[in-house]
Protein backbone atom coordinates (compact mmCIF):
# COMPACT_ATOMS: atom_id res chain seq x y z
CA UNK A 1 0.00 0.00 0.00
CA UNK A 2 2.71 2.06 -0.12
CA UNK A 3 3.78 4.68 -2.95
CA UNK A 4 7.22 4.97 -3.97
CA UNK A 5 8.71 8.56 -2.64
CA UNK A 6 9.55 10.10 -6.38
CA UNK A 7 7.54 8.80 -8.53
CA UNK A 8 3.95 9.08 -7.01
CA UNK A 9 4.72 12.89 -7.69
CA UNK A 10 4.80 12.25 -11.29
CA UNK A 11 0.98 12.17 -11.89
CA UNK A 12 0.32 15.54 -10.32
CA UNK A 13 3.20 16.86 -12.12
CA UNK A 14 2.04 15.39 -15.28
CA UNK A 15 -1.64 17.02 -14.63
CA UNK A 16 0.29 20.57 -14.58
CA UNK A 17 2.60 20.05 -17.55
CA UNK A 18 -0.41 18.98 -19.41
CA UNK A 19 -2.54 21.61 -18.31
CA UNK A 20 -0.08 23.96 -19.42
CA UNK A 21 0.77 22.33 -23.30
CA UNK A 22 -3.10 22.38 -23.90
CA UNK A 23 -3.68 26.12 -22.10
CA UNK A 24 -1.18 26.93 -25.02
CA UNK A 25 -2.32 24.83 -27.59
CA UNK A 26 -6.24 25.87 -27.19
CA UNK A 27 -5.42 29.81 -26.99
CA UNK A 28 -2.97 30.37 -29.30
CA UNK A 29 -2.64 29.66 -33.31
CA UNK A 30 0.28 28.38 -34.60
CA UNK A 31 1.47 25.78 -36.89
CA UNK A 32 0.99 22.50 -34.04
CA UNK A 33 -2.70 22.82 -34.48
CA UNK A 34 -2.52 24.11 -37.85
CA UNK A 35 -2.95 28.20 -36.91
CA UNK A 36 -6.19 27.58 -35.49
CA UNK A 37 -7.77 25.25 -37.47
CA UNK A 38 -7.22 21.58 -36.31
CA UNK A 39 -8.19 22.46 -32.12
CA UNK A 40 -10.07 19.27 -31.90
CA UNK A 41 -11.37 18.50 -28.30
CA UNK A 42 -10.72 15.01 -28.81
CA UNK A 43 -7.01 15.63 -28.38
CA UNK A 44 -7.13 16.57 -24.93
CA UNK A 45 -9.45 13.67 -24.10
CA UNK A 46 -6.97 11.25 -25.16
CA UNK A 47 -4.69 12.71 -22.39
CA UNK A 48 -7.37 12.85 -19.78
CA UNK A 49 -8.83 9.53 -20.69
CA UNK A 50 -5.81 7.53 -21.26
CA UNK A 51 -2.49 8.72 -20.72
CA UNK A 52 -2.93 10.64 -17.26
CA UNK A 53 -4.37 7.53 -15.69
CA UNK A 54 -1.96 5.30 -17.61
CA UNK A 55 0.49 7.26 -15.54
CA UNK A 56 -1.13 7.18 -12.24
CA UNK A 57 -1.41 3.32 -11.97
CA UNK A 58 2.25 3.20 -13.14
CA UNK A 59 3.65 5.55 -10.59
CA UNK A 60 1.47 4.52 -7.66
CA UNK A 61 0.97 1.52 -6.35
CA UNK A 62 -2.10 1.91 -4.22
CA UNK A 63 -4.83 0.50 -6.92
CA UNK A 64 -7.36 2.29 -5.06
CA UNK A 65 -5.15 6.21 -4.57
CA UNK A 66 -4.38 5.34 -8.25
CA UNK A 67 -8.04 5.58 -8.96
CA UNK A 68 -9.32 8.12 -7.12
CA UNK A 69 -6.25 10.56 -8.56
CA UNK A 70 -7.06 9.37 -11.71
CA UNK A 71 -10.49 10.12 -11.70
CA UNK A 72 -9.84 13.70 -9.59
CA UNK A 73 -7.68 14.08 -12.50
CA UNK A 74 -10.35 13.31 -15.42
CA UNK A 75 -12.63 15.56 -13.66
CA UNK A 76 -10.01 18.69 -13.68
CA UNK A 77 -9.32 17.84 -17.26
CA UNK A 78 -12.81 18.30 -18.33
CA UNK A 79 -13.27 21.27 -16.20
CA UNK A 80 -10.19 23.23 -18.09
CA UNK A 81 -11.11 22.24 -21.14
CA UNK A 82 -14.64 23.72 -20.93
CA UNK A 83 -12.96 27.13 -20.32
CA UNK A 84 -9.85 26.60 -22.99
CA UNK A 85 -11.63 24.83 -25.72
CA UNK A 86 -13.07 27.35 -28.40
CA UNK A 87 -16.63 26.52 -28.09
CA UNK A 88 -16.98 26.25 -31.97
CA UNK A 89 -14.61 23.08 -31.59
CA UNK A 90 -16.23 21.69 -28.21
CA UNK A 91 -18.46 18.91 -30.44
CA UNK A 92 -17.69 15.79 -27.62
CA UNK A 93 -17.21 18.12 -24.43
CA UNK A 94 -20.79 19.00 -23.93
CA UNK A 95 -21.45 15.47 -23.17
CA UNK A 96 -18.39 15.35 -20.74
CA UNK A 97 -19.04 18.15 -18.58
CA UNK A 98 -21.99 15.73 -17.65
CA UNK A 99 -20.25 13.27 -16.29
CA UNK A 100 -18.26 15.58 -14.50
CA UNK A 101 -21.41 15.54 -12.31
CA UNK A 102 -21.14 11.71 -11.74
CA UNK A 103 -17.47 11.21 -11.36
CA UNK A 104 -18.18 13.79 -8.91
CA UNK A 105 -20.99 11.95 -6.90
CA UNK A 106 -18.93 8.88 -7.20
CA UNK A 107 -15.31 10.26 -5.95
CA UNK A 108 -18.23 11.54 -2.89
CA UNK A 109 -19.19 8.38 -2.18
CA UNK A 110 -16.33 6.88 -2.15
CA UNK A 111 -14.50 8.87 0.20
CA UNK A 112 -17.43 9.24 2.57
CA UNK A 113 -17.31 5.17 3.20
CA UNK A 114 -13.75 5.06 3.52
CA UNK A 115 -13.85 8.12 5.87
CA UNK A 116 -17.33 6.14 7.93
CA UNK A 117 -15.25 2.83 8.16
CA UNK A 118 -12.11 4.75 9.41
CA UNK A 119 -14.05 6.56 11.62
CA UNK A 120 -15.68 3.16 13.28
CA UNK A 121 -11.81 1.77 13.11
CA UNK A 122 -11.09 4.71 15.28
CA UNK A 123 -14.26 4.76 17.67
CA UNK A 124 -13.36 0.85 18.30
CA UNK A 125 -9.99 1.38 19.07
CA UNK A 126 -10.65 4.27 21.30
CA UNK A 127 -12.59 2.04 23.62
CA UNK A 128 -10.71 -0.42 23.73
CA UNK A 129 -7.92 1.48 25.55
CA UNK A 130 -5.53 1.79 22.57
CA UNK A 131 -3.19 5.06 21.95
CA UNK A 132 -5.19 7.58 20.46
CA UNK A 133 -2.57 8.03 17.79
CA UNK A 134 -1.54 4.41 16.86
CA UNK A 135 -5.67 4.17 16.55
CA UNK A 136 -5.54 6.91 14.49
CA UNK A 137 -2.97 6.06 12.40
CA UNK A 138 -2.83 2.64 12.04
CA UNK A 139 -6.45 2.90 9.28
CA UNK A 140 -5.57 5.33 7.83
CA UNK A 141 -2.63 4.58 6.90
CA UNK A 142 -3.53 0.99 5.83
CA UNK A 143 -6.05 2.42 3.20
CA UNK A 144 -4.09 5.13 1.88
CA UNK A 145 -0.24 4.13 2.36
CA UNK A 146 2.52 6.15 3.75
CA UNK A 147 2.66 9.96 2.18
CA UNK A 148 1.75 13.35 2.29
CA UNK A 149 -1.75 12.98 1.70
CA UNK A 150 -2.36 10.74 4.55
CA UNK A 151 -0.09 12.76 7.24
CA UNK A 152 -2.83 15.63 6.40
CA UNK A 153 -5.79 12.80 6.40
CA UNK A 154 -4.10 11.70 10.10
CA UNK A 155 -4.27 15.15 11.27
CA UNK A 156 -8.00 15.95 10.32
CA UNK A 157 -8.60 12.44 11.82
CA UNK A 158 -7.37 13.63 14.62
CA UNK A 159 -9.10 16.93 14.88
CA UNK A 160 -12.51 15.16 14.61
CA UNK A 161 -11.43 12.45 16.73
CA UNK A 162 -11.10 14.94 19.57
CA UNK A 163 -14.48 17.05 17.99
CA UNK A 164 -16.33 14.16 18.29
CA UNK A 165 -14.89 11.36 20.32
CA UNK A 166 -12.86 13.58 22.82
CA UNK A 167 -14.79 12.06 25.73
CA UNK A 168 -13.28 8.55 24.86
CA UNK A 169 -9.32 9.89 25.04
CA UNK A 170 -8.03 9.61 28.14
CA UNK A 171 -4.13 10.85 28.70
CA UNK A 172 -3.30 7.14 30.25
CA UNK A 173 -3.86 5.30 27.40
CA UNK A 174 -0.83 7.22 25.39
CA UNK A 175 2.35 5.65 25.21
CA UNK A 176 4.94 6.63 27.84
CA UNK A 177 6.16 6.11 31.50
CA UNK A 178 6.28 10.05 32.54
CA UNK A 179 3.52 12.11 31.05
CA UNK A 180 4.27 15.99 31.09
CA UNK A 181 1.26 18.37 30.69
CA UNK A 182 1.13 22.00 29.11
CA UNK A 183 -2.67 23.01 29.19
CA UNK A 184 -1.93 24.99 32.30
CA UNK A 185 1.19 26.84 30.87
CA UNK A 186 0.31 30.60 30.22
CA UNK A 187 -3.57 29.64 30.36
CA UNK A 188 -3.26 28.05 27.50
CA UNK A 189 -6.24 26.29 27.86
CA UNK A 190 -8.23 29.07 29.26
CA UNK A 191 -7.34 31.36 25.95
CA UNK A 192 -8.54 29.03 23.45
CA UNK A 193 -11.54 28.65 25.27
CA UNK A 194 -11.49 32.44 24.79
CA UNK A 195 -10.74 31.99 21.13
CA UNK A 196 -13.86 29.58 20.87
CA UNK A 197 -16.65 31.74 23.05
CA UNK A 198 -15.47 35.00 20.47
CA UNK A 199 -15.92 32.81 17.41
CA UNK A 200 -19.14 31.81 18.70
CA UNK A 201 -20.43 35.39 19.25
CA UNK A 202 -19.18 36.47 16.10
CA UNK A 203 -20.60 33.96 13.98
CA UNK A 204 -24.20 35.07 13.71
CA UNK A 205 -22.66 39.00 13.51
CA UNK A 206 -20.55 38.17 10.83
CA UNK A 207 -23.04 36.23 8.87
CA UNK A 208 -25.53 39.26 8.70
CA UNK A 209 -22.76 41.77 8.06
CA UNK A 210 -21.63 40.16 5.36
CA UNK A 211 -24.82 38.94 4.20
CA UNK A 212 -26.16 42.78 3.95
CA UNK A 213 -22.63 44.23 2.56
CA UNK A 214 -22.00 41.82 -0.32
CA UNK A 215 -24.34 38.66 -0.85
CA UNK A 216 -26.20 35.68 0.83
CA UNK A 217 -23.60 33.09 -1.23
CA UNK A 218 -20.67 35.39 0.20
CA UNK A 219 -21.87 34.83 3.62
CA UNK A 220 -22.67 31.17 3.47
CA UNK A 221 -18.76 31.11 2.63
CA UNK A 222 -17.61 33.06 5.36
CA UNK A 223 -19.81 31.01 7.86
CA UNK A 224 -18.68 27.74 6.88
CA UNK A 225 -15.27 28.78 7.04
CA UNK A 226 -15.60 29.75 10.52
CA UNK A 227 -17.24 26.82 11.64
CA UNK A 228 -14.41 25.18 10.36
CA UNK A 229 -11.93 26.97 12.09
CA UNK A 230 -14.79 26.49 15.52
CA UNK A 231 -14.07 22.78 15.38
CA UNK A 232 -10.40 23.48 15.14
CA UNK A 233 -10.35 25.32 18.33
CA UNK A 234 -12.46 23.36 19.94
CA UNK A 235 -10.53 19.89 18.80
CA UNK A 236 -7.56 22.19 20.18
CA UNK A 237 -8.90 22.76 23.70
CA UNK A 238 -9.60 18.96 24.57
CA UNK A 239 -6.29 18.05 22.91
CA UNK A 240 -4.93 20.49 25.31
CA UNK A 241 -5.66 18.52 28.42
CA UNK A 242 -6.03 15.08 26.98
CA UNK A 243 -2.57 14.40 24.68
CA UNK A 244 0.46 14.80 27.15
CA UNK A 245 3.89 15.15 26.42
CA UNK A 246 5.74 11.26 27.14
CA UNK A 247 8.72 9.71 28.14
CA UNK A 248 8.86 6.41 26.57
CA UNK A 249 10.99 3.76 27.70
CA UNK A 250 9.06 0.19 26.06
CA UNK A 251 6.34 -0.25 24.02
CA UNK A 252 3.01 -1.33 25.23
CA UNK A 253 1.88 -4.50 24.79
CA UNK A 254 -1.25 -3.38 24.56
CA UNK A 255 -0.54 -2.52 21.42
CA UNK A 256 1.12 -5.87 20.13
CA UNK A 257 -1.95 -7.76 21.23
CA UNK A 258 -4.59 -5.67 19.13
CA UNK A 259 -2.61 -5.48 16.11
CA UNK A 260 -1.20 -7.89 13.68
CA UNK A 261 2.96 -8.21 12.91
CA UNK A 262 2.72 -6.59 9.64
CA UNK A 263 1.28 -3.75 11.33
CA UNK A 264 2.92 -3.88 14.51
CA UNK A 265 6.36 -3.82 12.29
CA UNK A 266 4.42 -0.46 10.02
CA UNK A 267 4.10 1.30 13.01
CA UNK A 268 7.66 0.63 14.39
CA UNK A 269 6.62 -1.74 17.74
CA UNK A 270 7.62 -5.11 16.00
CA UNK A 271 11.02 -6.80 14.25
CA UNK A 272 10.20 -9.34 12.35
CA UNK A 273 13.41 -9.93 11.30
CA UNK A 274 14.39 -11.42 14.61
CA UNK A 275 11.74 -14.33 14.07
CA UNK A 276 9.14 -13.34 16.75
CA UNK A 277 6.73 -11.27 14.54
CA UNK A 278 4.84 -9.73 17.69
CA UNK A 279 8.10 -9.32 20.04
CA UNK A 280 8.48 -5.80 21.86
CA UNK A 281 10.90 -3.92 21.52
CA UNK A 282 12.63 -1.13 23.68
CA UNK A 283 11.70 2.35 22.71
CA UNK A 284 13.71 5.17 24.71
CA UNK A 285 12.19 8.15 23.23
CA UNK A 286 10.71 11.73 23.63
CA UNK A 287 7.09 11.67 22.28
CA UNK A 288 6.22 16.02 21.63
CA UNK A 289 2.51 15.89 21.27
CA UNK A 290 0.94 19.20 21.29
CA UNK A 291 -2.75 19.96 20.35
CA UNK A 292 -4.15 18.40 17.77
CA UNK A 293 -1.03 18.51 15.09
CA UNK A 294 0.94 15.85 14.67
CA UNK A 295 3.76 13.76 17.05
CA UNK A 296 7.15 14.64 17.34
CA UNK A 297 9.36 12.07 18.69
CA UNK A 298 12.84 11.84 19.74
CA UNK A 299 15.34 9.52 20.70
CA UNK A 300 16.40 10.00 24.11
CA UNK A 301 20.11 9.30 22.90
CA UNK A 302 20.09 11.81 20.39
CA UNK A 303 19.45 14.62 22.89
CA UNK A 304 22.90 16.67 23.17
CA UNK A 305 21.66 18.89 26.24
CA UNK A 306 18.29 19.95 27.86
CA UNK A 307 18.58 23.15 29.74
CA UNK A 308 15.69 26.09 30.97
CA UNK A 309 14.72 28.84 28.56
CA UNK A 310 12.95 32.27 29.23
CA UNK A 311 13.96 33.71 26.07
CA UNK A 312 11.26 34.16 23.43
CA UNK A 313 12.06 32.40 20.25
CA UNK A 314 11.71 33.17 16.69
CA UNK A 315 11.04 30.98 13.89
CA UNK A 316 13.66 29.49 12.03
CA UNK A 317 14.55 27.09 9.76
CA UNK A 318 16.63 24.43 12.14
CA UNK A 319 14.11 25.52 15.22
CA UNK A 320 10.62 23.13 16.14
CA UNK A 321 8.62 24.92 18.50
CA UNK A 322 6.23 23.29 20.86
CA UNK A 323 4.56 26.43 22.29
CA UNK A 324 1.40 27.87 22.58
CA UNK A 325 2.03 31.83 23.97
CA UNK A 326 4.47 33.29 26.13
CA UNK A 327 8.10 31.93 25.84
CA UNK A 328 9.04 28.04 25.64
CA UNK A 329 10.44 27.41 29.09
CA UNK A 330 12.91 23.81 27.66
CA UNK A 331 15.19 23.95 25.09
CA UNK A 332 16.22 20.48 23.88
CA UNK A 333 19.55 20.37 21.49
CA UNK A 334 20.01 17.27 19.25
CA UNK A 335 23.20 15.27 18.62
CA UNK A 336 22.37 14.61 14.63
CA UNK A 337 19.58 17.17 13.18
CA UNK A 338 16.19 15.55 12.35
CA UNK A 339 14.57 16.64 9.11
CA UNK A 340 17.13 20.29 9.66
CA UNK A 341 15.92 20.70 12.90
CA UNK A 342 19.08 20.77 15.44
CA UNK A 343 17.22 22.66 18.41
CA UNK A 344 13.46 21.81 20.16
CA UNK A 345 11.65 24.05 22.44
CA UNK A 346 8.86 22.84 24.32
CA UNK A 347 6.42 24.96 26.72
CA UNK A 348 5.23 22.46 29.55
CA UNK A 349 3.51 22.99 33.29
CA UNK A 350 5.81 21.46 34.49
CA UNK A 351 9.87 22.31 33.28
CA UNK A 352 11.84 21.22 35.61
CA UNK A 353 10.18 17.99 36.24
CA UNK A 354 10.85 17.13 32.16
CA UNK A 355 14.31 18.76 32.71
CA UNK A 356 15.05 16.39 35.17
CA UNK A 357 13.61 13.23 33.95
CA UNK A 358 15.70 13.86 30.60
CA UNK A 359 18.62 14.47 31.99
CA UNK A 360 18.63 11.55 34.05
CA UNK A 361 17.82 9.45 30.86
CA UNK A 362 14.61 7.55 32.56
CA UNK A 363 14.40 3.92 32.35
CA UNK A 364 11.36 2.05 33.35
CA UNK A 365 10.50 -0.90 31.50
CA UNK A 366 7.16 -2.23 32.12
CA UNK A 367 6.96 -4.59 29.75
Amino acid sequence: MRTWPLASKIPFISLLVLSFAWFLFYQNDMWINDYGAAKFDWLLLIDAAIILPIICFLCIKSTKLALVKALGYFAILIVLGSYIIPSEQQILWPYLTQIRYLLLTVFVLIEVFSITCVIFAIKTALKSGVDPDIAIKQPISALFGNNLVTDIMIFEARVWSFFLCGHLIKPSTYHGDSQFSYHHKDGNQSNALGFIMMIMFEIPLMHLLVHFMFSAFSANVVTALTLVSLVFFIAEYRAMSRRPITIETCAASLVTDNYNPNTQAELGLADLNSGSGASVIIQNKLHIRYGVFNSFSIDLSNIKTVEPNKLAIRRAETIKRFNFSGAPNVKLTLVEPIKGIDSVYIGVDQPDALIGELTLGLVKPNC
